[in-house]
């Protein structure tokens, strides 16, 4: 059974999509990252606020889909490591979300002013 037009496309909806440039993939920063870290930093760019693009809010309630608490946490702590994410805002027992912002120190991985930070 085939689908009709309709389903295949919808029209007068753009499909959503989360950027990351080749940039970041080709890096030596990116290629150190485990999957289950890879698969967060999707999951924290995903939360792309159109009102205000440089903050993330990514409550742990929706990673859970994709991964365990404690794995999406540890992902975290790399992510923030390599440079590519840094905390803006605590959560947890303030009883906020935490919020992130992309970080661009990825790109400084190897450098040797990275070893020094």
């Amino acid at each position: 059974m085939s689908r009709s037009k309709n389903e295949k496309r919808s029209k007068g909806k753009s499909a959503y999509f989360v950027p990351i440039t080749w940039e970041i993939i080709d890096s030596d920063a990116y290629a150190k990252l485990t999957n289950a870290s890879r698969t967060a930093y999707l999951i924290i760019k995903r939360q792309y606020n159109v009102k205000n693009p440089t903050e993330f809010k990514c409550p742990y309630s929706t990673a859970e889909r994709f991964m365990d608490r404690h794995t999406f946490s540890k992902s975290i702590k790399q992510l923030i490591e390599m440079g590519f994410i840094k905390k803006i805002q605590q959560g947890g027992l303030y009883r906020k979300i935490n919020v992130y912002s992309c970080s661009d120190a990825w790109k400084l991985y190897h450098a040797p002013q990275y070893l020094s930070m």
